[in-house]
């Protein structure tokens, strides 16, 4: 029955076929032939697909463009070679870091000291073991240059990679010509990602003015690279008015008064260290 049937579909085509000449019959279009003898509830099932399928399509965008947007702007962690974190948050961030990038030897300490290992390992190779070298040379980037240090290097690779929300650890603690000189980046890094580091007492902002949560009796410090920034606030302890930050422990040691403070910028960028609050030590 269903040959039969089949052949009775076709049958009208073929009647067509013969009574056209062979020039026109050559002329058919296969898919014509095709869609003939294709049955009706299919060609039906294929419409319906092929409209489910339009009506989806700005639901799959928007998930893949949402799954984009959450890689791209997932904190990448970037660990230093400084003083390994002791302080419970710091710690806490490198637990629940999904990427971590590591600064030479500082992936020895990390794979030393916590159950993580590295996910990158950028640096000029200097300060890293042979054992850890040789372990995850597929992840290892040596840059011989010496005009940056490692944690500027560590950037560049980040910013590389699309990783543009970086949380850095490590920055401090060492020997402090490498200390000052990583807090001095930091300014520098902001022009190109959005950053924020830890130390175990406190944490570094950059910002370009804007209001900030605290909590009564926490220790605000501003340092600033270019001295002709002035900054004013409201909510410290002593007030910034229209201040110079002309040295580094010119705007240093002051306090939250509230829950929040609040700063006002001439222009540029200057850096904000809170300590952690009470909850957090």
């Amino acid at each position: 029955m269903r040959y039969s049937a089949r052949v009775n579909r076709i049958k009208p085509f073929i009647a067509f076929s013969h009574s056209a000449s062979p020039a026109t019959v050559q002329q058919v279009p296969p898919c014509r032939m095709h869609n003939y003898i294709c049955p009706p509830w299919r060609r039906i099932e294929t419409q319906v697909f092929i409209r489910r399928f339009f009506y989806l399509m700005p639901c799959l965008n928007l998930l893949c463009s949402h799954y984009r947007m959450s890689v791209s702007e997932h904190p990448t962690l970037l660990l230093a070679n400084g003083a390994f974190p002791a302080h419970a948050y710091p710690r806490s961030l490198l637990d629940t870091a999904s990427r971590i990038v590591c600064c030479d030897g500082a992936a020895d300490r990390l794979i030393a000291q916590t159950q993580r290992i590295p996910d990158w390992i950028v640096g000029d190779g200097d300060s890293l073991s042979p054992a850890t070298k040789a372990r995850f040379a597929d992840r290892l980037v040596v840059l011989a240059e010496q005009e940056t240090n490692d944690l500027s290097k560590a950037f560049r690779f980040c910013l590389s990679h699309g990783w543009n929300t970086l949380t850095i650890l490590g920055l401090t603690g060492a020997r402090e010509d490498h200390t000052l000189a990583n807090i001095a980046l930091l300014l520098d890094f902001a022009n190109q990602a959005t950053i924020t580091a830890y130390t175990d007492h406190g944490q570094f902002i950059p910002t370009r003015g804007g209001t900030y949560p605290a909590h009564p009796g926490q220790q605000i410090s501003l340092f600033a690279m270019d001295p002709s920034i002035r900054v004013s606030s409201h909510g410290l302890k002593y007030p910034l008015v229209d201040l110079s930050l002309a040295r580094w422990w010119t705007a240093a040691l002051n306090e939250a008064q509230s829950t929040s403070f609040h700063l006002t910028l001439s222009h540029g960028q200057v850096l904000i260290f809170q300590s952690y609050t009470t909850e957090e030590t």
